[in-house]
């Protein structure tokens, strides 16, 4: 099935704003003013290797959810690729099946997106169940579309954390995940990013990549530890199919970088937070509460940032 052209199309959001399937090209991003992050003291990263056990946390649900760190409510991202349309409503289903509405804010983004999925998206618009969605008709590329939505200043993010899923991320398999990660957030109040931590080794063109970025800041890259050591060549990261960020996050750090396109990304975004003092943890990382990256790769595919083609 072809990708559609969705002009014209449009629904009231749930702030009473109309949205419109919008058709954009290769725009250039405003930057949103959000609040600037807590100051935080690097620390190795924190790996947990024991994530089965998870169980629903003790307190109210109501209670975790208004805590100060969490702020009542998640922005929950989610982009659509191609045809792909069971998948994109197996997605989408169990986010809002999981979620309480007024907990959630879902925005979409879409790549070269087939009908189908066009019209179930748009079908949830009206429904007030979708607060937008940036659709293009071309394969972007994961990040610019990421960067366009984290950055627009015509329709900022107002919550205090962020969750990504790409769209073969599936979180049907422990209904209380929301919870669970409001309850991570809770327990470790300086911790920014929370997912599945995983480790690269950076090639040396790699980093010369890394070192020309804006939000380089000069910290030596990392051991298998965490430790920042001179003479180190890995980076920690979340993996890229599914994690949460503290929105202030985004803007201390610049993220994601201007210069990613599609692949690369993760990595590229822990050494964001790292060289700004930020932290992650593991957390959902044997895909016990989500199921993400739950089919195999598909689209587009590119050689990593700064590896020498």
């Amino acid at each position: 099935m072809n990708p559609v052209s969705p002009e014209g199309l449009s629904w009231l959001g749930v702030n009473g704003v109309t949205y419109s399937l919008t058709v954009r090209s290769n725009r250039a991003s405003d930057l949103t003013a959000l609040p600037v992050s807590e100051t935080a003291t690097p620390l190795a990263v924190n790996i947990d290797t024991q994530q089965s056990n998870y169980v629903a946390p003790p307190e109210p649900v109501r209670k975790l959810f208004d805590d100060s760190g969490v702020g009542g409510k998640f922005t929950i991202f989610v982009l659509l690729y191609g045809d792909f349309h069971e998948l994109h409503k197996r997605c989408l289903n169990a986010i809002l099946d999981t979620c309480d509405k007024d907990r959630i804010e879902l925005r979409i983004g879409s790549n070269e997106l087939c009908a189908d999925s066009v019209d179930f998206v748009q079908s949830l618009g009206k429904k007030k169940l979708v607060h937008s969605h940036d659709f293009f008709k071309k394969n972007r590329g994961k990040y610019p579309v990421m960067r366009d939505m984290f950055h627009d200043a015509s329709n900022p993010i107002t919550t205090k954390w962020v969750i990504w899923f790409d769209d073969d991320s599936i979180c049907n398999k422990n209904p209380d995940w929301l919870a669970l990660l409001a309850d991570q957030i809770v327990k470790y109040p300086r911790v920014d990013m929370f997912g599945p931590h995983r480790v690269y080794n950076l090639q040396p063109s790699q980093q010369d990549w890394v070192r020309k970025a804006s939000w380089y800041t000069g910290k030596p890259f990392r051991d298998a530890s965490g430790k920042g050591v001179t003479s180190a060549n890995k980076v920690h990261f979340c993996v890229g199919a599914f994690w949460a960020m503290r929105t202030a996050a985004i803007t201390k750090a610049d993220i994601p970088c201007n210069r990613l396109r599609h692949n690369g990304g993760d990595w590229t975004i822990g050494e964001q937070l790292w060289q700004n003092d930020l932290l992650i943890r593991n957390w959902c990382g044997d895909k016990a509460i989500v199921d993400w990256s739950s089919v195999e790769r598909r689209g587009k595919s590119e050689t990593h940032p700064g590896l020498k083609t």
